[in-house]
């Protein structure tokens, strides 16, 4: 009984920030075909932290699928797998900034809990030198929580937040560059990581 209570507890606290499985953004509204990625990071908040891996790949210019998986730590509770997979979408009009269209899914599966993240909205991005692009967000997240009590049944949760997202990546080569994000999603997200070009 007093495992339950004690998930209980951490994972309803947890359960605002559940966005994390969609997170970072960590990309820019322009894709090239058969163009390759490669990323790591992690995604920092308040009762949760995620650390992962994620590629890409340019189906056509202009349009780009990810995945990726890792490892998620809430609160107090047992690090688990997540998964994530999305893409993007460029739209073609004439702006001073590349705007695309951006969704996401995430999913984590414990014993007696599953966690399921959706995300979508607009990515605007700018090249402000050769080096270093700057990146914004803006959208919806839908969260929802399951967990499995067992005799005493289960119990859900979920949750709808505006998404907002905003970063910068430098390119210490042609092919690697860093980037740090910061994301409102109901709480703050820090993120920062690995990009590379294969």
């Amino acid at each position: 009984m007093k495992r339950i209570v004690t998930m209980s507890i951490c994972l309803f606290i947890a359960s605002s920030a559940m966005a994390v499985l969609t997170q970072p953004i960590a990309d820019v509204a322009t894709s090239q075909q058969g163009q390759l990625g490669l990323s790591g990071g992690f995604s920092i908040e308040s009762d949760v932290t995620l650390y992962g891996v994620r590629g890409s790949y340019g189906l056509m210019d202009g349009i780009s699928v990810f995945g990726g998986l890792g490892l998620v730590e809430i609160n107090d509770l047992d690090s688990e797998v997540y998964v994530q997979g999305g893409g993007t979408y460029q739209l073609p009009v004439d702006l001073p900034v590349d705007l695309a269209l951006r969704g996401g899914l995430g999913f984590m599966s414990a014993d007696d809990y599953d966690i399921m993240t959706v995300n979508g909205g607009a990515l605007a991005s700018m090249a402000i030198q050769e080096a270093l692009t700057i990146y914004g967000f803006g959208g919806l997240s839908y969260s929802k929580i399951e967990i499995d009590y067992g005799e005493w049944g289960d119990d859900s949760e979920t949750e709808t937040d505006l998404a907002l997202a905003g970063g910068a990546i430098f390119a210490v080569t042609p092919n690697m560059a860093i980037y740090g994000e910061l994301a409102m999603i109901d709480e703050l997200f820090i993120s920062g990581g690995l990009k590379m070009t294969l």
